[in-house]
Parts: C-alpha cells; structure tokens; sequence
C-alpha cells in the first residue's frame, strides 16, 4: 500500500445538540468509538501516526468540501456509522457517493469489501438498504449489537466487551482489506452536498467592503461583499460565513447566505444569525442598518460579535471599536449574543445555535422565561 494511504474513513451524520445537556459534545460518544478503533488498527497493522480520517480531525480553518474529499480519496475503507439521520442526510450521503466514485475510478473487483456499514443505532436488518443489512452482518452473533446498536455498548460499561469485540472485529476486517485488495490514493473532487430539505437558516452578514472601508484601513479581509469578509489574519480558506453554512449543512439544514440588508432586514424569513464585523460602526449608513436590524430582530435570530484580535489594527482601534459594538446591542436588549474571538470558537458554537434558533422559530408562542437557554451560554458553559 502506497505510505500516502489512510487505512479508513470515518463516515457519519453530525448530531443535533440537545440543550438539556450540555456536558459533553453532541457526537461524544463518535469520537470515543474513533479513537478506540483508530488505536485497534494501529496496533493490528503495527504501524504508527495517523491511519484513519474523519471530519473532526480536519484543521477549522481549511475548505472542508475540498480536505474531506482529499482524505477520503486516500482512505482504502470506508466505515460508515448508520443512523436513521445518516440514511436521509445530504452531507453523509455525499461522503459516501464521493467514495463510490473513487472505486469506480479504481476499478476494484471488490469494492464491497471496502465499504464497511456499522449499526451505531439500531435499525431494522429488515429494511431495503444493502449496508443495513451488511451493518448487521458485522457481527450477528453478539446480540446486544443488533439490538442496541455500536453508541449504546460504547456508552455502557454493561457492554464494554461486546463493544470491543465489535471495535476489534471491526478493525481486522479493514486491516486485511487494506493488506490484501489496496485501492491506492485517487484524486477526487470536492463534495458536492445537495441543498438539504429543512431550513431555511439564514446567515447574515454585517461587515464593511472594500468600498465602505475607512480611510487607511486595510483590505486584506474584505471583498467586493459583506459575506466575502474573512477575518482571523485572512487563514480561513472560506469567508466566516461559509463555515457557518457548512455547519448548517452538516446538519441537515439548507443555509442562506447573504449581506445584511440596507435597510437592516435579514435576507430571508426563519431562524438564522447576525454575523457583526465591529468595524461597521465607522460607515454611518451601514451602522444604521446594523443598529436598525439588533433592534428588531425576533427571538429567533442570534448576533455574534467577532472580534479579531489577531488584525494588525485591533489594539489602535478595533478593540474600542467591538466594545462600542456590545454597547449597542446592550441597549438594544438582545439576549442573545456573543463575542467570539476565533474561528473554531463561532464554529463550535453554531449547532448551538441552529438547534436553539430552529425550536424558537417553529414554537407557536415565544419562548421566555429563566427557563430559556441562551444557545451562546450553552456553548460556553459545556
């Protein structure tokens, strides 16, 4: 096998958080079972560093579509997680498709073999899909597995050696797919996720262009759009709001992305997020609509303040600037805001605030009360 080569990929649906607990990462338990069975097929192939992929391992700040695509084009086996979520989602399913096409390419004689389904929860062996029924086949003589599904032995130390005869079984089985039928690394292009049927989320963006930038400013971050605004010492391969849609997608939720209004509407109805760049506030027109749009926002429509602290300008000016900024938005009496001062932290935050935004927008009265999660505290506080 060519030393460009990861032995697996791990394939699987991005879970909802539930906001009534926020102690641990909503796919906790996806990164448990990788780990176990990232240092399972370390040990049979007795080799060392990194032999499996998966989206939580991909630097924040790279093209996800294109670096997901790049692993999953060196990946010889591709382990999947099923899931009633994992059946239906757009972005999973294109994981897969992406894989499928690279066998294709490979014109592999068994590329069954290298599609390895696993039941994370139970599902019916009865049902019509093929890697249903080869996720049961995985191990049909350990019942708990079938009944319950692979998350449930992992959570459960009840199950902890059914769960590691699973993982270990797991394990030799790609192993000795990748010793004896290797595929070899293949190009392969960026996933291509089809627009999911839920939403919409919309992602509005506040930010100066490089036509409304003051004087001296530096352009570095901006573009001829709010939503081409790249702050964080322009690293991200994608503007902010693109890592915000690719949450949303992951998820299963179709995002809208677009500037904030003149006016200061948001580009659409439904739940979605204010994304401020502090430095509106030295365009009055712009301020005014940002200003316009914090006072009227519904309870379902979260701000996020970012404050780049990495930009050359922070400390002469920017910092006064995004402090300015929360003193609007204090007065405005919006209880739902931040301050995030990195890209992985507003890309942590988001499925937070998508879950939270979506069940205020779809509750026929709104929520309020103590009892009320702010999705930004929920994030913070995990």
């Amino acid at each position: 096998m060519r030393t460009a080569s990861r032995y697996f990929y791990l394939s699987y649906a991005r879970s909802t958080p539930t906001l009534e607990d926020r102690s641990v990462h909503p796919d906790h338990w996806v990164r448990v079972f990788f780990g176990d069975l990232h240092n399972a097929v370390l040990s049979l192939a007795g080799r060392t560093g990194e032999v499996g992929s998966v989206d939580f391992r991909v630097p924040t700040a790279t093209d996800w579509k294109l670096e997901l695509a790049r692993r999953i084009g060196v990946a010889e086996v591709f382990v999947q997680l099923l899931s009633p979520q994992y059946l239906t989602r757009s972005w999973a399913l294109s994981e897969k498709a992406t894989f499928h096409a690279r066998m294709t390419a490979a014109r592999t004689t068994c590329a069954g073999a290298h599609l390895q389904p696993v039941l994370w929860v139970p599902i019916s062996q009865h049902t019509a899909d093929d890697g249903v029924r080869a996720a049961h086949a995985l191990a049909p003589d350990i019942a708990a597995y079938g009944e319950n599904g692979l998350r449930a032995l992992c959570m459960l130390t009840l199950y902890r050696d059914e769960y590691l005869a699973v993982v270990n079984r797991l394990a030799a089985t790609i192993v000795d797919i990748v010793h004896r039928h290797p595929l070899g690394p293949t190009s392969a292009q960026a996933l291509v996720v089809p627009e999911p049927f839920a939403g919409p989320f919309m992602v509005a963006v506040a930010a100066p262009t490089l036509t409304t930038l003051p004087p001296g400013r530096r352009p570095t971050a901006y573009g001829d759009g709010s939503t081409l605004w790249r702050p964080f010492g322009n690293v991200p391969a994608l503007p902010i709001a693109g890592y915000a849609a690719y949450v949303a997608e992951q998820l299963g939720v179709a995002a809208t992305v677009a500037s904030l209004g003149p006016d200061g509407s948001m580009p659409g109805p439904g739940a979605g997020v204010l994304i401020v760049d502090p430095w509106v506030m030295t365009e009055p027109s712009t301020m005014s609509a940002v200003t316009a749009a914090i006072e009227h926002l519904p309870e379902w429509v979260a701000v996020a303040i970012v404050v780049d602290e990495t930009d050359p300008e922070h400390d002469a000016r920017g910092a006064a600037l995004a402090t300015s900024m929360a003193s609007v938005v204090a007065a405005s009496g919006q209880r739902h805001v931040t301050t995030v001062r990195t890209l992985d932290e507003i890309v942590e935050a988001m499925p937070f605030v998508i879950a939270t935004m979506q069940r205020r927008y779809l509750r026929p009265f709104p929520m309020r009360g103590p009892h009320v999660m702010d999705p930004w505290q929920t994030w913070h506080t995990r």
